[in-house]
């Protein structure tokens, strides 16, 4: 459709391609969005209309980071930030600082993302705007959460999406459980497995494409720890990738990497696609997405010194960090290398806590270190305690996990070790963990113990849930 078409008023025909754009935006037709955006803004510019430029261009930014060109994106807002600045308090430049501190957290500069945050939300109080408010919460929370104060940050995520149902802001409210799953993912996994259904289903609701497949990707982030991916499995089943453009596909199909590599399928061809998308982008968090995804991978396959390589590239972004440290941790402990595991604890513990579910599973690592060390008595006193807590979360993969290192580390006819492993079989048999399966067996073995086979109905499990 052209502007034209409807209106032959140049206002209204730059209005009406700034439609179109931002309904191209929500469904993820990046391609076309930033076309017309990138029009809208020069017809824009044209009738001098600075704050409908500067709008248009905040649209603009967003499309650009969706598809991994933040670097991209972050300068061109900053100069439509500049260009309007001195209209403040205005709803356009609050915009215009929620993107950027969005932009800003991403990019890893804590002190500039929230002292845009609380510019924002400043004149957006004193606009009594309240879609503003919500928006600010939700994107002040998202900061706060993955910068080491996630209570204060998961309260104004709450906060944010209670305002923004009650105001009727469907955009908003599915924003914001997107990021409350973040949010929760540290502390209690099987919460944010709950939180990003919801976010999944709102995003359905309000036809928010970009969101619904980030919504799914957060929920095989939280089963990886549960080890429930049921509904998973059989919504990545009804995705067409060749409908998706690249950066919506990546999401899907790093996704798909990790979860087939753990239930023991080659996962080479999503993988190489991955990798031919990823190389594209210059978005210091999709870097460690990918990284992270391949790391986990290869943890599945039993390749550790690949694992622990994929999964140091994630120290280049704060939110990935933390879980590509515990698996270059599980990957020196299984390599026998107590020096690097206790190198890479130590740059983990550096970074602070991470909830509940995140100090268990570096406890449970720690002891497992501990017992590669010889600290016997120290390694059955932490393991014991980790595992608890583990099993009161419910973060049954995580506690498997942990059962096979220690496995792997433990003496010769240690009664723990045989527990551990008689509980994880359990575990991941119910999970159709298959490549798990493979090690726990390989790791019996050598241990001089039965064994036992990799049981039929974790066979079963291997039917393909690959998108098409």
């Amino acid at each position: 459709m052209k502007a034209r078409d409807v209106s032959t008023d140049p206002a209204e025909e730059a209005g009406l391609l700034e439609s179109v754009a931002t309904a191209e935006l929500n469904i993820g037709r990046y391609e076309a969005a930033e076309a017309h955006l990138r029009d809208t803004v020069a017809r824009w510019d044209g009738l001098g209309d600075r704050l409908a430029s500067a709008r248009t261009t905040r649209l603009l930014g967003r499309t650009l980071a969706q598809t991994g060109r933040l670097t991209e994106a972050m300068p061109i807002v900053v100069a439509a930030e500049a260009a309007v600045a001195d209209l403040a308090p205005h709803p356009v430049v609050v915009e215009l600082w929620l993107g950027l501190a969005a932009g800003s957290g991403q990019l890893g500069d804590r002190e500039g993302a929230l002292r845009w945050a609380d510019k924002a939300l400043a004149d957006a109080e004193r606009l009594s705007a309240m879609e503003l408010v919500a928006q600010g919460m939700v994107t002040k929370g998202g900061i706060l959460s993955t910068q080491g104060r996630p209570v204060e940050g998961r309260a104004l995520l709450e906060a944010g999406l209670r305002l923004a149902e009650e105001i009727g802001d469907g955009v908003t409210a599915t924003r914001a459980a997107h990021h409350l799953s973040l949010a929760l993912m540290d502390d209690d996994p099987r919460a944010a497995l709950s939180v990003t259904r919801q976010a999944f289903d709102l995003a359905n609701r309000y036809g928010l494409a970009p969101l619904r497949l980030s919504s799914l990707g957060n929920a095989i982030e939280a089963s990886l720890s549960v080890g429930d991916w049921g509904w998973l499995v059989d919504e990545l089943g009804t995705i067409r990738l060749d409908e998706l453009e690249p950066a919506d596909r990546w999401a899907i199909l790093i996704g798909t990497v990790e979860i087939e590599s753990i239930r023991g399928r080659d996962v080479s061809a999503p993988e190489a696609d991955v990798r031919v998308i990823a190389g594209a982008s210059s978005d210091p968090m999709a870097t460690a997405a990918t990284a992270l995804a391949f790391a986990l991978a290869r943890t599945a396959e039993g390749r550790w010194e690949d694992a622990y390589r994929e999964a140091l590239v994630t120290e280049q972004d704060d939110l990935n960090a933390p879980y590509g440290l515990m698996i270059a941790a599980r990957a020196a402990i299984r390599l026998g290398d107590a020096e690097r595991a206790r190198e890479v604890l130590d740059r983990l513990d550096a970074r602070g806590a991470r909830g509940a579910a995140g100090r268990a599973i570096r406890d449970g690592l720690m002891a497992a270190l501990d017992a590669l060390r010889g600290n016997r008595q120290a390694a059955m006193t932490g393991l014991r305690d980790a595992w608890a807590r583990m099993r009161e979360l419910g973060i049954e993969l995580a506690l498997g996990m942990s059962q096979l290192d220690y496995l792997a580390v433990a003496p010769s006819a240690e009664p723990l070790a045989d527990e551990g492993a008689r509980e994880a079989r359990s575990i991941l048999e119910r999970a159709g963990a298959l490549a798990y399966l493979r090690q726990l067996d390989e790791l019996e073995a050598e241990r001089g113990g039965a064994g036992a086979s990799i049981t039929e109905a974790a066979v079963a499990t291997e039917e393909a849930v690959t998108p098409a």
